[in-house]
């Protein structure tokens, strides 16, 4: 038994270091698992960010085209819009018979301003030609109404003009 207590003593600062050792690195595993899992939660709120950031840089962008497209849409007098349509009626030989604003008509977007034109036109080749152009123009316009009166018809004849009433708005965006 005494040889047993002796060996004991001769490995006791063995086992003490070993125990210690053990106890370290369970200690540490404890530790690495811990931080491990808090560089994977900021790692995923890092990306998370990165994606908000994304998207705030597109409604960025998308804020400064629509602030363009306001701006190209707001650039026009309404006093040049009366000039703008002569200039329209006249790039196809049509005989204007009265432009008049008929009031401004307001939402929650935009002031709608609607004009009434009254022109003689030659064929209907004529109407259709000045319907596209007066849509497809850059100040925006819209033509919401069309009618179209033909002289009168004698049996034969061809007919030599048209009276077209037209109800054509454009529109300016609210601020």
């Amino acid at each position: 038994m005494a040889i047993m207590k002796d060996n004991i003593n001769d490995y006791k600062n063995q086992i003490m270091n070993v125990v210690v050792i053990i106890v370290a690195i369970f200690i540490s595993y404890n530790i690495y698992t811990g931080q491990s899992k808090e560089v994977s939660r900021l790692s995923e709120k890092k990306n998370l960010e990165t994606q908000k950031n994304g998207i705030l840089e597109e409604i960025r962008v998308s804020e400064g085209k629509i602030g363009a497209y306001k701006k190209f849409i707001n650039d026009k007098e309404l006093s040049s819009v009366v000039n703008k349509l002569n200039a329209i009626t006249k790039d196809y030989s049509v005989n204007i018979l009265s432009i008049k604003p008929t009031g401004v008509k307001e939402s929650a977007l935009y002031f709608q301003y609607p004009f009434s034109l009254k022109i003689e036109v030659a064929d209907y080749d004529t109407i259709g030609k000045l319907v596209s152009k007066l849509e497809s123009d850059p100040d925006i316009f819209h033509v919401t109404v069309l009618s179209v009166y033909p002289e009168s018809v004698k049996l034969g004849t061809r007919i030599k003009k048209m009276s077209v009433e037209l109800k054509v708005d454009t529109f300016l965006l609210k601020e």
